[in-house]
């Protein structure tokens, strides 16, 4: 997904959010139902699906009640904590540097001696607390691609099936995906469309 595709879908999500408490409104002031313009809502998101071959996200996103997660939002737990290692194994180069930087200027700094040397275990420190938390993010991630590929391989259509691993758990590009299964980006999205229709998300502390 490029940068454009990520915020489009971005917006039109934070958009379903607002059409959900729209509804909710609505069902307790009736009366209100023209000046929250709830009716001028929904062409767009028809509109807008029509025109990008993305159709069924509003559905997707309309079609769970509250405190549900769409086949999608469970299906991406795993890049997003794949994101979050990333993001700390940065911050885990950084600290080094930090760490290496201080060693030299205790080799070069005499007077500063003591400063310097609680400099370097403060990012000793951190270091080591920050590789803790990579490690459990690491357990927690593969055992989440595990839950998350059992939940794939219950589709019973074996093409939905390559799809959703490519997607969810190879992290593969709608490009890639597309190269692999010898078809075009377009007809990725149909059949990723359809392929998220068959996921059965798991209810929460099942």
């Amino acid at each position: 997904m490029n940068g454009y595709q990520a915020l489009a879908n971005g917006i039109i999500e934070q958009a379903v959010k607002d059409y959900r408490d729209a509804l909710r409104r609505l069902k307790k002031h009736r009366r209100h139902e023209r000046g929250y313009g709830v009716g001028r809502i929904l062409p767009f998101f028809l509109v807008w699906g029509t025109d990008t071959g993305r159709s069924g996200l509003f559905d997707r996103q309309t079609e769970k009640g509250d405190g549900e997660m769409t086949a999608k939002e469970y299906l991406n737990q795993a890049f997003h904590l794949d994101q979050r290692i990333n993001s700390k194994l940065d911050m885990m180069a950084t600290l080094k540097e930090m760490s290496t930087k201080t060693t030299s200027i205790m080799q070069d700094d005499v007077v500063s001696h003591t400063r310097n040397v609680h400099s370097m275990e403060d990012a000793i420190a951190k270091m080591v607390d920050m590789q803790t938390e990579i490690n459990a993010d690491i357990d927690q991630l593969i055992d989440k691609k595990q839950e998350i590929m059992h939940t794939i391989y219950a589709v019973e259509n074996p093409e939905y099936q390559t799809l959703l691993e490519l997607r969810y758990i190879c992290f593969r590009s709608w490009e890639e995906i597309a190269d692999k299964m010898h078809c075009t980006v377009s007809n990725v999205f149909k059949v990723h469309s359809k392929a998220l229709r068959c996921v059965a998300v798991p209810k929460l502390g099942s």
